[in-house]
């Protein structure tokens, strides 16, 4: 019984020591976050660009066409 207790207490011990080395950084996690965060929005941009330009290309050739069509 006793040690049972003295192996529980022990045991609690370790946890909290393990505890204090795996807990994570709340700032180091949040700058994590952020870059992360940053790294989508960069993404999301050229992702835009890229439907800009197809977007540009077809208004150009639907110009084109009416223009032809006029003609």
């Amino acid at each position: 019984m006793i040690l049972g207790k003295i192996w529980s207490a022990f045991r609690a011990q370790l946890n909290k020591i393990a505890n204090l080395f795996w807990e994570a950084d709340p700032v180091a996690q949040m700058r994590y976050e952020y870059d992360l965060a940053v790294e989508q929005l960069k993404e999301g941009r050229k992702g835009l660009e890229i439907y800009r330009a197809l977007v540009e290309r077809v208004n150009r050739q639907v110009d084109k066409g009416k223009s032809h069509v006029q003609k």
